[in-house]
């Protein structure tokens, strides 16, 4: 595999402090420290120059508009950045003359196969702006080269992802062993209390029994948390129905009225979440809607049409074994 340069470009790293005279005032710039672990890439121009309109072709490309200003690679879930690319100028005043692509996969936002995806954009990218994709040292990368870029990534961030799961479990005292869920009112439990086999039941809806009001509060700012990750979320990995149904069991409770039970809790979410749906409901698009009954439509079809396929053969398979039978009893 090439060895891609982690070294800092020219400009990056402080220069030695200069001597002045006491009184003077002088002010040095702290230089950002650059992660060891951090991968520079660069794309220059194959002839004279890129092609016309280069950094917006980055995006053409598939890079995406990062929420901290300029273009890089985005979560598809959060939007946090995952890599950065920048040009080593706006093209105004001079042409811009290459393109630097920077990712940490120590440090930077968890997505599933994010350098296969990032290393594909790269390369369109370069195709679109007529550029070759360079080291640090400027030694020309190969497709081999750029796809054992792809797989290292894809590793970090694979092992990065496995240890946060594995940071999320833990042993109560009675020997259960469980793994937080995305909101605190979440867990799974991997290991039932006194028993070596392993399980997954999902705990959606977890709260203490309390008084019915001091619950509807706890309800309500677990509807809030609710919101606030769907807020952050995309790709939400939370099972909503599932919330929901737990919601509505707890909800379902048979206790004395002055009780402490888990029904507070669920009327304040439930009821949250009521003014959610009377609010979608004013917002949804009836083209999607309308669009979701035909795909339904169109996999009932597919389903009706699979079962009959599936009942001939069966029928074909049985009207062969008669007649053999039959045949070897003539026999």
């Amino acid at each position: 595999m090439t060895e891609v340069s982690t070294r800092p470009n020219s400009g990056a790293t402080k220069s030695p402090a200069k001597e002045s005279t006491p009184g003077a005032g002088t002010a040095t710039a702290t230089a950002k420290p650059i992660s060891l672990s951090t991968i520079t890439l660069y794309l220059r121009p194959k002839g004279e120059g890129f092609h016309e309109r280069p950094h917006s072709r980055t995006f053409e490309a598939g890079f995406d508009c990062l929420s901290s200003g300029g273009a890089g690679l985005a979560s598809r879930d959060t939007g946090e950045t995952i890599a950065t690319l920048n040009p080593d100028g706006n093209g105004l005043s001079r042409p811009i003359r290459e393109f630097k692509l920077s990712i940490d996969p120590e440090a930077c936002a968890i997505e599933f196969k994010a350098g296969t995806r990032l290393l594909r954009i790269f390369r369109d990218c370069a195709v679109l702006i007529g550029a070759q994709a360079c080291d640090g040292f400027g030694k020309h990368l190969s497709t081999e080269d750029l796809d054992a870029l792809a797989n290292h990534i894809d590793a970090v961030i694979s092992r990065r992802r496995d240890e946060a799961w594995e940071a999320r479990k833990f042993k109560l005292p009675s020997g259960e062993v469980r793994c937080a869920g995305e909101l605190s009112f979440q867990y799974v439990v991997l290991k039932e209390a006194g028993s070596r086999k392993r399980v997954y039941r999902s705990v959606d809806f977890d709260c203490a029994p309390a008084p019915y009001y001091e619950g509807y509060i706890r309800g309500l700012e677990m509807a809030e948390e609710f919101i606030a990750y769907h807020r952050k979320h995309k790709q939400s990995r939370i099972e909503i129905a599932q919330v929901l149904e737990a919601a509505i069991d707890a909800g379902n409770e048979k206790t004395h009225q002055d009780a402490a039970s888990k029904r507070g809790h669920a009327r304040g979410f439930l009821m949250v979440m009521e003014t959610l749906l009377r609010v979608g409901t004013g917002n949804i698009n009836p083209k999607w809607l309308e669009a979701q009954k035909e795909q339904a439509v169109a996999n009932q079809k597919a389903v009706e049409k699979y079962d009959q396929i599936q009942k001939a053969e069966f029928v074909a398979r049985m009207r062969t074994a008669r007649e053999a039978k039959k045949t070897r009893g003539a026999a």
